[in-house]
């Protein structure tokens, strides 16, 4: 919340002595002049300060939100609320076994392009090259293996996306597999109504295409084309699931559907979702088994022509190569890894936890909150009547609501040039510096800030009620000798206290005994 200063005068005003916060002696007598009785005091000298006070909100000087670089399911969260943290500490990890996995395959790839290429730069014997050939008819054999398994994968595609429509999906409609299928329920959205009942018809279209095409595949075709059909039926399939779960989400049982038939619906929906996407999950790992055997094979071929050919330096400049590739991969898996590890930027305490093992997160949503408590800010809005006679050398004194009593120095940081309008009143957002490690301070405290503008101690101070004003300029009422013998004496006036005092910087010396109200004939 934005607070400003109180605007009830040019500056607010205060003073302090060693007594109280005025070193005066007030001597009461008596003026008599008919019934009237004025009260009198002497001038003595003392200590007055003025200031500026405001209120605001201590924060951290750093608050960091941290996110994860990927989205994923969380698998442990090491950071409780309160909790202090290092620089670069681990605090929650999404699950990362696969990437794992991948890095030690890279590692191990990477052990064996080193090991290949000091096979090249010591030459090749006739061993190596009967071994190079096995590596190649075993991968032959591997990529053979992967594509009936890819064949495979996408012929159960097919059996799932048909049993997902047509036995799961179907029993929302009136004459499925026709031209005319009809929604048996009522949804309020006629586009989500046209989109299933055309959906569920282009659907139809797509299987009997579908159905011809899977059954006369062989791992001869082109399986990367049939793959990249098979995939975007399946979207295709998935789309169409996804809104069918959607208009299932608003109906609500009637006399002619019961809650047990759409809880059946619904089930029946879901089951087919799930079935489907783990589906697509298998095929894209089939696909990407037989994108790996290719490689794998390519590599394998590779490694017998050289060796066949000898060593050769363009040969050795290759398998250097290869290495740096292999360096590569194992950094970018790394890389990968490092993603799906959150780290606290610095050292802090962990302010808030958002995330829960278990949990699915989406890249970018802020899960944890560090705070860094070493150094705390204040901000707030000193009014435009105050402002001008504030300066960011000013000494600063801070109190909070929680300690009463204590104080704390501050330091003001910064005053922004413009302007921000609160209540219709011109105020200027001021940032001040907390000099504190007082673990008792926490973030989100009231503070209320004290800005010493000026100071002056040895001062003639007396009351603002004793000074007054007209044209000529300031006076005050002198008590001249023991009767009631009274001047009117002109002064000069400094700064000013909230408590009511007033410097007097010429016109009054120690001992003047001034009136504390006009004179009979003055009133």
């Amino acid at each position: 919340m934005d607070t400003i200063s109180k605007p009830k005068s040019r500056k607010n005003r205060y003073i302090f002595g060693s007594i109280g916060l005025i070193a005066v002696i007030i001597i009461f007598s008596l003026i008599s002049s008919g019934d009237e009785e004025v009260e009198s005091m002497v001038v003595e000298r003392g200590s007055i300060r003025e200031e500026v006070n405001v209120t605001g909100i201590i924060k951290p000087e750093l608050k960091v939100d941290l996110s994860f670089q990927q989205s994923g399911n969380v698998s442990v969260v090491n950071a409780l609320v309160g909790q202090r943290v290092s620089q670069g500490q681990a605090i929650a990890y999404l699950y990362n076994s696969d990437l794992y996995s991948s890095l030690e395959q890279a590692k191990a790839s990477l052990k064996a392009q080193e090991a290949n290429l000091e096979e090249l730069k010591s030459g090749t014997r006739p061993e190596e090259i009967s071994i190079s050939e096995i590596k190649v008819a075993n991968a032959k054999r591997n990529l053979s293996d992967n594509k009936n398994t890819l064949l495979d994968s996408l012929r159960e595609a097919y059996t799932v996306a048909d049993d997902s429509v047509r036995n799961k999906a179907d029993q929302l409609f009136y004459n499925a597999r026709q031209n005319n299928p009809q929604l048996r329920f009522s949804v309020p959205s006629s586009e989500m109504v046209s989109g299933l009942e055309n959906g569920r018809r282009a659907l139809e279209s797509m299987f009997l295409e579908w159905s011809m095409r899977q059954n006369a595949s062989t791992t001869d075709d082109d399986l990367e084309e049939l793959t990249s059909y098979t995939k975007r039926n399946l979207s295709s399939v998935r789309s169409f699931l996804d809104l069918a779960a959607l208009a299932l989400s608003d109906v609500t049982p009637n006399s002619s559907i019961s809650q047990t038939t759409i809880d059946s619906w619904r089930s029946a929906v879901a089951t087919a979702r799930t079935s489907l996407n783990a589906s697509i999950s298998k095929t894209t790992t089939s696909s990407e088994d037989v994108f790996s055997s290719e490689s794998a094979l390519s590599l394998a071929e590779q490694e017998l022509a050289l060796k066949e050919a000898g060593s050769v330096p363009e040969q050795i400049k290759i398998g250097e190569a290869r290495v740096d590739e292999a360096v590569a991969k194992v950094s970018n898996t790394l890389a990968q890894i490092e993603k799906t590890i959150l780290r606290s930027p610095s050292s802090g305490v962990v302010g808030k936890v958002n995330i829960t093992a278990g949990e699915f997160i989406t890249s970018g949503t802020p899960v944890i909150t560090i705070v860094d408590d070493s150094t705390y800010t204040i901000e707030a809005n000193i009014a435009e009547i105050d402002v001008g006679g504030v300066d960011v050398d000013d000494k600063v004194i801070v109190t909070v609501d929680a300690l009463p009593g204590e104080e704390f120095e501050a330091s003001m940081t910064y005053i922004e040039p413009v302007e921000t309008v609160i209540d219709g009143v011109p105020t200027y957002k001021t940032v001040f510096s907390l000099k504190t490690t007082d673990t008792r301070i926490k973030s989100g405290m009231t503070a209320d800030i004290i800005i010493i503008v000026d100071q002056v101690e040895n001062a003639i101070i007396v009351p603002q009620r004793t000074v007054y004003y007209e044209e000529q300029g300031s006076f005050v009422y002198i008590k001249k000798g023991e009767g009631n013998a009274v001047e009117k004496r002109f002064v000069k006036t400094g700064i000013r206290g909230s408590l009511g005092g007033v410097e007097i910087t010429e016109g009054l010396s120690d001992g003047d005994t001034i009136l504390l109200g006009a004179p009979k004939e003055e009133k």
